[in-house]
């Protein structure tokens, strides 16, 4: 598990999204307010759009807002192994946050999910 959260804001212009998402090479990262509650989701798939959107205006322009996912699935750090494993079989999740208290307090991947089954059968 991730337990530093590299995360962006709304208003973060999306270009310096893509620029994190390429430094610390990860696929995705929660949106969040000041006081770390979840906005949103942006992913690599998510910043397409902008590369489609500047195929029309000649222009790589916007924020975070304009091209995130805003409705988000996410967990809670009580939830078992198996839970986030169906999770992860059901949906084309990378990654999921983990919410406690209405914080994002840790982002699980599906190679955290791998980790936990390789313990499992040792």
């Amino acid at each position: 598990m991730s337990t530093s959260i590299i995360t962006v804001r709304p208003e973060t212009p999306v270009t310096e999204c893509i620029d994190l998402l390429s430094k610390h090479r990860i696929s995705g990262m929660p949106v969040v307010s000041d006081e770390m509650d979840l906005e949103g989701v942006i992913s690599e798939k998510d910043t397409f759009k902008l590369i489609l959107k500047a195929g029309y205006t000649r222009s790589m322009s916007g924020t975070v807002a304009d091209y995130m996912t805003r409705e988000v699935d996410t967990v809670h750090p009580d939830d078992d192994v198996f839970k986030l494993a169906n999770m992860f079989y059901d949906h084309n999740y990378r990654r999921l946050p983990v919410i406690e208290n209405d914080k994002v307090v840790v982002i699980i991947s599906r190679r955290d999910i791998l980790k936990s089954i390789q313990k499992m059968g040792h």
